[in-house]
């Protein structure tokens, strides 16, 4: 039955299932957009405007006007995809940023365009799609079926679904976007017809851990036979890009951020005594041990060093400076890592690399903990982003569900959607201790 079920793809895009009304279509959505953004101030224009179709800078404008439309419109859909995402917030920093980026490729090749008619496409799509997401936020609402036997109930009280949980083997009444099964437990010869004839009819049928996952952003893996290391394992091509390039760019991050490093050492001396940069052993990529640097945001103790390795910072921790606390509610005690990511040790998105000694007690705890080791520690990473900084074992074992699955589903995407989340958190200062 695993054929016909096809429980792989539900995380890879879940809500592509929900049916219906067309604004909801990539064909109303994409090229609608195009429309009201490029083509019709155009029109509104025409009869004002000389020698227009043999101007080449309309032409050029046009053309970069539609490509950074459709770059920006399957950026956003791949990012929003995954778990817990704000679509809302993503909108203008992703078409904004398409077409600065087109508009940095007219600069370099010196290619003729018209800033107003530009800046105008740019400001009406984003008006076009948080139009399109005002009207589309209740008809994007997933109903779901859920087949009672075995764990498909645990997932009721998850939020932004409408369940409804079948009494019989029989089609409801309403319309559902998919049926959710657990497909361990025993069931009877009626649901199994049913489950079939669902597969048959076109209804996407789900096994219920692949749907917790899509809908929290965790990877749970409790058991052996639960662990399938073959999906857990990241794309080995991606990885190597993506190093060649988080190195590109930190090297060209390090000359900017010098003179920032530079002004928060000077402002950590005058607060405290003591040195400015706080270097402590991490486990690290292949559980290596590795040395990770950051700026001091504790008091020097009487015995020389800011906290013990196997310590662990609480909220309002008396022993952070009033300088350190800042610097950790906007994360700038961090960039100084960017020389461990030179160093081959750290990328910028990657699973929080621990100290040794908790690393180990958390290994001892936590089954599979050393597994989050296969790809390189991060600055920030999916678990940061939605959990924040923790220190309990059972918030570190929910940690760990996060890490296994950005393991899973490493990619571009994902990252770029971590950093801009990263991004935010920095500016408002949240999650840090």
């Amino acid at each position: 039955m695993g054929s016909i079920l096809q429980s792989g793809a539900l995380t890879a895009n879940l809500r592509s299932y929900a049916r219906g009304h067309i604004v909801l279509r990539t064909r109303f959505q994409l090229f609608g957009g195009i429309v009201f953004a490029v083509f019709l101030p155009y029109l509104l224009i025409l009869p004002y405007v000389e020698h227009f179709w043999t101007d080449p800078s309309k032409a050029n404008t046009m053309a970069a006007s539609c490509a950074a439309i459709v770059l920006g419109f399957y950026l956003h859909r791949r990012m929003t995809n995954f778990p817990g995402v704000q679509a809302t917030f993503y909108i203008a920093p992703i078409f904004v940023g398409c077409f600065a980026l087109f508009a940095f490729l007219f600069l370099i090749s010196r290619v003729e365009y018209s800033r107003f008619q530009f800046f105008s496409a740019m400001s009406a799509s984003v008006v076009w799609f948080y139009a399109i997401h005002v009207m589309t936020r209740r008809l994007r609402q997933l109903k779901l079926a859920v087949v009672p036997d075995g764990a498909a109930s645990r997932l009721l009280p998850l939020d932004g679904v409408v369940w409804s949980v079948l009494r019989r083997a029989e089609f409801p009444a309403w319309p559902i976007d998919a049926l959710v099964v657990d497909l361990r437990s025993d069931l009877d010869e009626d649901w199994g017809r049913f489950i079939t004839d669902a597969a048959l009819a076109g209804i996407p049928v789900f096994h219920v851990k692949n749907v917790k996952e899509s809908l929290t952003g965790r990877v749970e893996i409790d058991h052996l036979s639960e662990n399938v290391f073959g999906s857990l394992v990241p794309g080995l091509l991606y990885l190597k890009l993506k190093f060649a390039l988080e190195w590109c760019v930190a090297a060209v991050a390090a000359v900017f951020l010098l003179p920032v490093m530079a002004l928060i050492a000077l402002l950590i001396r005058l607060e405290s005594s003591g040195p400015v940069m706080f270097a402590q052993r991490r486990m690290g990529y292949q559980g290596t041990p590795f040395t990770m640097y950051k700026f001091r945001t504790m008091l020097v103790s009487d015995k020389g060093s800011t906290c013990a390795e196997d310590e662990k910072t609480e909220e309002n921790d008396p022993r952070i400076t009033r300088c350190g606390k800042w610097l950790r509610r906007h994360r700038l005690d961090e960039i100084l890592q960017v020389f461990n990511i030179l160093r081959g040790e750290m990328s910028w998105i990657g699973p929080r690399p621990e100290a040794i000694n908790l690393s180990k007690s958390y290994e001892a705890e936590l089954p599979y903990y050393r597994y989050r080791h296969i790809v390189r520690p991060g600055i920030s990473g999916w678990a940061q982003v939605n959990q924040g900084h923790v220190a309990d074992v059972h918030d570190v074992h929910e940690k760990l569900y996060y890490d296994f699955y950005y393991i899973k589903h490493c990619s571009l995407w994902l990252d770029i959607l971590i950093t801009l989340r990263t991004v935010r958190t920095m500016i408002r200062g949240t999650g840090a201790k």
